[in-house]
């Protein structure tokens, strides 16, 4: 449920009711009444297109209502409110005051989960927010800011080469610098290859010759070479390059270069 998902639902219930209002435009050239000859208030009903949608849109909004579905309820008596606006203005205005008022509960309530660090519950309230309002920015930054921290702490809780490569039994705090290469290549894991390698690099140019920044620049240099060699191999060749330009001998980078097309 992040802001993609809200894009996908707004773009649904924008095609929903364009359909609806399309629909109910073509059964108003449909004539009404009782082709038999037959009268009475039930078969002009029956034979009545809008009428019967209109019954079964109705039936969906209360039921929606009652199992507490508030952005289903929404969703059909603005389906209603498009048919009849001056009789259903009331009911959406409503449906909509009650999802207001849930998603603002579950909202406070995953702001404070969030406040004591527990990851968990606050993404549970999120995903109750974005339930009733699926277009809430503020939940699914929160969804995005927990996925985040989520890849940080399991990230940085793994050995990494700096460690490694540490030598039995030293005793090394961590510095500024180990988080800046753990962060990097965090970054880099989750595909953001161009912040890692700017990070990197001005570290970078900070420490000319510190071996562990070159190498981690280098190695995601090539990381971002390996995942454009497909759909971008200018970029590719550039960022092979940059990656040679440090460690001129690095066979992986020599050999993916050798199959990209010249350019």
């Amino acid at each position: 449920m992040t802001h993609s998902f809200a894009v996908r639902f707004s773009a649904v219930r924008f095609i929903t009711l364009a359909a609806v209002t399309l629909l109910l435009a073509a059964c108003a050239g449909v004539p009404t009444g009782n082709p038999t000859g037959t009268t009475g208030a039930g078969a002009n009903s029956r034979n009545d297109p809008v009428s019967e949608f209109e019954a079964r849109q109705s039936e969906l909004a209360v039921s929606a209502e009652r199992q507490g579905k508030w952005s289903e309820a929404v969703q059909a008596w603005e389906v209603l409110a498009t048919l009849r606006p001056a009789q259903y203005r009331e009911r959406l205005a409503e449906a909509r005051h009650r999802a207001d008022v849930l998603a603002t509960e579950r909202l406070q309530r995953a702001r404070a989960e969030l406040k004591k660090g527990d990851l968990d519950a606050a993404e549970q309230s999120y995903l109750g927010v974005l339930a009733v309002q699926p277009e809430q920015a503020e939940a699914a930054d929160g969804l995005r800011g927990i996925e985040r921290a989520r890849n940080k702490r399991d990230y940085l809780g793994q050995p990494s080469r700096l460690t490694l490569t540490r030598k039995p039994g030293a005793r090394i705090a961590p510095s500024e610098q180990s988080i800046e290469l753990e962060h990097a290549a965090m970054l880099a894991g989750q595909g953001e290859y161009d912040e890692a390698i700017g990070m990197l690099q001005k570290r970078a140019d900070a420490s000319p010759r510190d071996a562990a920044v070159r190498r981690a620049l280098a190695d995601t240099l090539l990381k971002k070479a390996q995942a454009l060699q497909a759909s971008d191999p200018k970029a590719a060749r550039d960022a092979l390059q940059r990656c040679l330009k440090l460690e001129p001998k690095n066979a992986a980078a020599l050999a993916l270069l050798k199959k990209l097309p010249a350019g």
